[in-house]
């Protein structure tokens, strides 16, 4: 977590966590999630390698873990976008594609809108 991010006050800093070993990390997050009886993650970030997969709270650390099901919101995270790549055939849409069969669902930030409005 950046230390620019202002925790409030019904959130949890964990960002000292980051001096602990990368696997120390991931259970510390892992087991807080459960004890406060999170069942669902939804994953998002700036940077899908980084952020979003090679984290020890991202998608392939924890989808090892069971207990929590993982959620990528697509529209909420990106990767890097190539020459090669053009039009809608872009780099980020292959590697959400490639997580959708490889790990996890995706959903959309509307999707999740939409939840919300008809549970209210």
């Amino acid at each position: 977590m950046s230390k620019d991010i202002q925790v409030l006050d019904n959130e949890i800093d964990i960002s000292w966590t980051y001096k602990l070993p990368f696997k120390m990390q991931t259970m510390y997050f892992y087991f807080l999630a459960k004890y406060m009886g999170v069942d669902t993650l939804l994953i998002a970030g700036y940077s899908t390698p980084l952020c979003v997969i090679g984290r020890p709270v991202g998608i392939d650390t924890l989808s090892s873990y069971e207990g929590i099901d993982l959620i990528l919101v697509r529209d909420a995270t990106h990767t890097w976008e190539y020459s090669d790549f053009n039009g809608e055939d872009t780099f980020t849409r292959k590697y959400i594609e490639y997580l959708e069969h490889a790990y996890l669902p995706t959903t959309t930030v509307n999707g999740i809108n939409s939840l919300v409005d008809v549970e209210k």
